[in-house]
């Protein structure tokens, strides 16, 4: 998935997200510690190379030279042969190849930050796009309203969309192309029939 949003940083609430009974309940390690985030620090890349990870977050992304970067060609001229029908995913030719392929992009991969002054792209903060969690619930539930119902979302109610190339919301405007799920999933006509009337509430 072509995504060029990272979390950076996070601040999380002091108090844990689930209450006592809930933690009885389930043992699991999450149930458990599990706080939820009040800000979220997001790292946009800016995709200056085409990719959606041009500032190098896992530092694997330096400059090859004309050997390394033939390699790189035929690697990728092969993916496109065994990594594809009919070879794919049960051949011979497939599994022979998987760990050539492993070994070979291992050894591809340099890093591009080799200097104690180039900073790593979490502190970046010109690519910062900070997540407000309480104020973007808020706002969806004053100002968003389902885009095949209208009707509003309960506060919390985490809706769904098919676009992911939104634009950001205006200043006092709601968010475009968000539905409640029964409205997206089932196509419904009908405003009482959507998810609102039925969803729950975290707090429920």
């Amino acid at each position: 998935m072509h995504d060029p949003l990272t979390v950076a940083l996070e601040i999380r609430y002091p108090w844990l997200a689930h209450s006592k009974a809930e933690r009885l309940a389930n043992q699991s390690e999450f149930t458990q510690t599990w706080r939820a985030p009040f800000i979220t620090i997001w790292h946009l890349d800016p995709e200056k190379d085409g990719s959606d990870d041009s500032c190098d977050w896992s530092n694997q992304k330096g400059k090859l030279n004309a050997k390394e970067k033939a390699v790189a060609v035929a690697v990728m001229d092969l993916e496109d042969i065994l990594d594809n029908g009919p070879h794919y995913p049960d051949s011979q030719e497939h599994k022979a190849w998987q760990p050539l392929h492993g070994a070979i992009l291992d050894l591809l991969r340099k890093p591009s930050r080799t200097h104690w002054w180039q900073v790593h792209p979490r502190w970046h903060i010109w690519h910062w796009s900070i997540q407000i969690h309480p104020y973007q619930q808020a706002r969806r539930w004053l100002l968003t309203r389902c885009s095949k119902c209208g009707d509003r979302f309960a506060y919390g109610e985490s809706p769904v969309t098919g676009n992911w190339n939104s634009k950001p919301p205006r200043w006092f405007r709601g968010e475009e192309g968000l539905y409640h799920e029964h409205c997206h999933l089932n196509k419904v006509s009908n405003t009482k029939d959507c998810a609102r009337s039925s969803w729950k509430g975290p707090n429920d």
